[in-house]
């Protein structure tokens, strides 16, 4: 383990505003149904379930842990915020504190590093996402330079590509088969509410509108201008696309999921009857208390809660199913989804004990965040599926 070089509560406010402001850093996982650990091994439990097809067994088995040394400058990051890897393994950890991204081999030996603080070519003010392409160029937004950083497979530089200028914020971006960028962002029409997913080519030109949804932000007015708060439970737009182009994108104030075409046509719509949650007056108190460590309090007093919690927060794929993430159990540090068939069929709930990020050549990465002890690891799992167990380790 190593120990983050920030205080508490930076570390705090800054992780918020990464899980709320994004809709999600994640790409594709394969979950499984309750779990339990054994050593390093993730089996399911045994479960009952009413419906009688299931979603595959599988189970997890951690088999990399990057433990960075804060002692050594190159294999050393502040505060990891995202994740990729490309077709050979490695591993791309991206460090906003540090402006940059630290590339390991898919064994965790430290490699290279991609970019430096700056303005000028291949450097960075506010690096927010990283995302790699079937090429294995990878492709790094500058929140702040509202810019694509552009490098091949091999770390080389190729190019900074400006944003379009009315994108204020860009959220989640995902690359199609003909190396378009699929980019979910929010509009700066001067409302600051309108949330698009459009098509542009490699170079960010304009191409086509395939989603559009307002009123998608929490806005604080102030004197001079706009602040847009990390304040949690506030609906927003989440959404996923699988590898035929197919969107699946949901305004999560409700438990429906609409499927739409590679042309943002309505194809069928998901959904399913859900108990409301109330957020409860501590859980306001405690959002409240966080914020007022980081802003004034006129700021504070103009945030206005929701009156139930989103039903869903994230959307996951994984072959022909569909994860829907539906909240995380405190105590029990348990993820819950459902599950369902791309043609809407529900199937079950499954659960996590940990945050996945991304799914690729048959492993799971994620980055586990200790918030007591300051420190981060980046996690690798094995998918295994039931066909790939030793017979006498099948789970029944």
């Amino acid at each position: 383990m190593f120990r983050l070089v920030v205080s508490n509560q930076f570390f705090r406010t800054l992780f918020s505003c990464y899980i709320f402001i994004s809709c999600s850093l994640v790409s594709d996982i394969f979950p499984t149904r309750t779990m339990k650990k054994e050593n390093n091994l993730l089996k399911p439990n045994k479960t009952s379930y009413q419906n009688s097809k299931k979603s595959s067994d599988i189970r997890f088995i951690k088999d990399l842990t990057i433990e960075p040394d804060i002692n050594n400058e190159k294999t050393s990051f502040n505060f990891p915020a995202g994740v990729e890897t490309d077709s050979k393994g490695n591993i791309y950890v991206l460090d906003p504190l540090n402006f940059r991204v630290q590339v390991f081999t898919s064994k965790g030996v430290y490699l290279k590093t991609l970019g430096r603080r700056g303005q000028g070519p291949g450097e960075f003010e506010v690096p927010f996402y990283i995302t790699i392409d079937s090429m294995d160029n990878i492709y790094i937004f500058d929140m702040q330079r509202k810019s694509w950083a552009v490098f091949t497979s091999g770390g080389k530089f190729l190019k900074n590509i400006r944003a379009n200028k009315n994108i204020f914020r860009v959220e989640k971006i995902c690359i199609d088969s003909n190396h378009n960028i699929i980019c979910g962002y929010v509009l700066s029409d001067g409302n600051f509410d309108i949330y698009k997913i459009s098509r542009f080519d490699k170079d960010f030109n304009f191409l086509e509108d395939l989603y559009e949804k307002k009123g998608v932000l929490s806005l604080i007015r102030l004197k001079g201008g706009i602040s847009i708060l990390p304040i949690q439970y506030t609906p927003e737009v989440i959404w996923t696309m699988d590898n035929d182009g197919i969107i699946y994108v949901s305004f999560n104030k409700t438990y429906e999921i609409e499927v739409l075409s590679g042309k943002g046509e309505f194809i069928n719509k998901i959904s399913r009857e859900y108990q409301p949650e109330k957020i409860t007056q501590e859980e306001k108190n405690e959002i409240i208390g966080r914020l007022s460590k980081r802003f004034s309090k006129d700021i504070v007093n103009q945030i206005e809660f929701p009156k139930v919690k989103p039903p869903i927060s994230h959307l996951y794929l994984v072959d022909n199913y569909i994860y829907v993430q539906k909240k995380i159990l405190k105590e029990e540090n348990k993820h819950l989804f459902d599950v369902f068939e791309k043609s809407g069929r529900y199937i079950e709930e499954i659960s996590l004990d940990f945050q996945p990020m991304i799914n690729k050549n048959n492993y799971i990465y994620t980055i586990k965040l200790d918030f007591e002890l300051l420190t981060a690891d980046v996690v690798r799992y094995k998918i295994e599926k039931s066909l790939d167990f030793p017979k006498n380790q099948i789970p029944k």
